[in-house]
């Protein structure tokens, strides 16, 4: 009975290093197995969609066609598989990117496998997870960047701290959680970011605060 709760993970990786790392956290792992291994992009494109597992890993930085296209060209195809990706070192230009193709977590490939293996979870469920490694880079730089210096100027550092949580896509209990404040006060500082960006939800907010969207409001804020 257990093994039918086990999902199948493929990996698309060329990279031995990273190879051995991910496979070590499968092999430790009782609810996730390495069920198939592709060396390039074009492999995964060709394997996968005949052949799709429970999850997809995925190295960022692979020869030829890169990590992120392939997320992008595999959720076209297969938009409902869950697809992790993975790096050495994280870079807010690198998240975002892997965020807008579609990406459903991000992983350090150095990280500790207790981290790797919530990310999964997560992303299998259906919700974008970052592990702790990633969610501590992210928050530091999107606490001080946005790609319109207009809204980072509107909003206070307590703000541009919670603003950074919303991006990871946490929920209000998690940020609570997170930050040692209550959930009550997560949710008062997240509407008045609304207020702020004269937004209504918490995805046009994140997708102002990356600069996919335009148009915030030119009235003086507080």
């Amino acid at each position: 009975m257990a093994e039918a709760h086990v999902r199948r993970v493929s990996l698309v990786d060329s990279e031995i290093s990273s190879q051995r790392i991910i496979k070590l956290h499968l092999e430790g792992s009782r609810q996730f197995r390495l069920y198939r291994h592709y060396r390039s992009a074009e492999d995964a494109l060709e394997g996968v969609p005949a052949d799709p597992a429970d999850l997809i890993l995925i190295n960022a930085q692979l020869p030829g066609m890169c990590g992120i296209e392939c997320t992008h060209k595999l959720k076209k195809v297969l938009p409902k598989l869950p697809v992790v990706m993975f790096t050495k070192e994280v870079e807010l230009p690198g998240f975002i990117r892997a965020l807008l193709a579609g990406a459903d977590g991000y992983f350090i490939v150095s990280g500790k496998a207790e981290s790797l293996e919530p990310v999964l979870t997560n992303a299998q469920a259906g919700w974008k997870p970052f592990s702790r490694e990633i969610q501590k880079i992210l928050v530091g730089c999107l606490t001080h960047t946005s790609l319109l210096p207009a809204v980072n100027g509107a909003m206070t550092p307590a703000e541009r701290k919670i603003m950074a949580y919303l991006v990871l896509g946490l929920s209000d209990k998690e940020i609570a959680r997170l930050t040692g404040n209550a959930t009550a006060t997560i949710h008062s500082v997240t509407n008045r970011i609304f207020k702020k960006l004269d937004v209504h939800s918490r995805g046009e907010a994140v997708s102002m605060h990356l600069g996919f969207k335009r148009g915030m409001t030119k009235r003086a804020l507080p």
